[in-house]
């Protein structure tokens, strides 16, 4: 059985971004079976991208791969990472844009500050650092196609996420998403909507907390 591999990011249709993505996967594995969540995230929007996911997560096969790349420290220090769940696989950069990777009490840790905690991903995460699974010449700017998306495509064929790079002991992550129940002011009918702190505000560093496995 193929496996599925989801594709989420602030890229747009407009451009040949996610084209050369997908065919930079189906280059190393083409009988892979590419399903787009969104790419019409909003630009650098970390909290929109986890929170789609997040939405069609139940839906999927617990062996599907998911690559979630919106990324505004791409150039920079920050770590690519492959986090290997009960619920998947998750492969992208380490701004909290994997945060669906977490359970609840994993969300909650990283909000409280606990580290001490015995957690689901022990042993299953990885940094992205072993060339021999990324494209060469390596782009700074474009780890979407050159780092993320090969990661998949080899996991998709049997490569161990602990093949792709050396272990890691803390993610950042996403206070967890919460619903309110709103009432309209002129018909006074109730609806569930999310809470409207958490997705309106913009994504900055004090946003995430960094969860250190025990």
């Amino acid at each position: 059985m193929n496996r599925i591999i989801t594709l989420t990011t602030d890229f747009g249709m407009s451009d040949p971004y996610v084209a050369a993505v997908k065919e930079t996967i189906l280059n190393i594995n083409p009988d892979a079976a590419i399903v787009d969540v969104s790419h019409s995230v909003k630009p650098q929007a970390v909290e929109q991208a986890a929170f789609l996911l997040s939405c069609v997560l139940p839906y999927f096969r617990r062996s599907s791969i998911h690559v979630v790349v919106v990324d505004p420290g791409v150039g920079t220090q920050r770590r690519g990472l492959a986090l290997s769940t009960d619920e998947g696989v998750f492969v992208g950069p380490d701004n909290g844009v994997l945060s669906p990777a977490l359970n609840d009490e994993e969300h909650q840790s990283g909000v409280d500050g606990h580290a001490s905690l015995s957690f689901r991903l022990a042993s299953k995460r990885s940094r992205l650092t072993n060339p021999h699974f990324q494209l060469s010449p390596l782009s700074d700017t474009f780890h979407g196609r050159d780092v993320f998306g090969p990661a998949a495509a080899h996991i998709a064929l049997g490569v161990k996420p602990s093949d792709l790079g050396s272990r890691v002991d803390e993610i950042v992550a996403l206070p967890p998403f919460r619903f309110v129940l709103t009432t309209a002011a002129s018909s006074g009918e109730s609806s569930t909507s999310i809470d409207s702190v958490t997705l309106s505000r913009r994504f900055t560093p004090t946003n995430c907390r960094r969860l250190v496995f025990a």
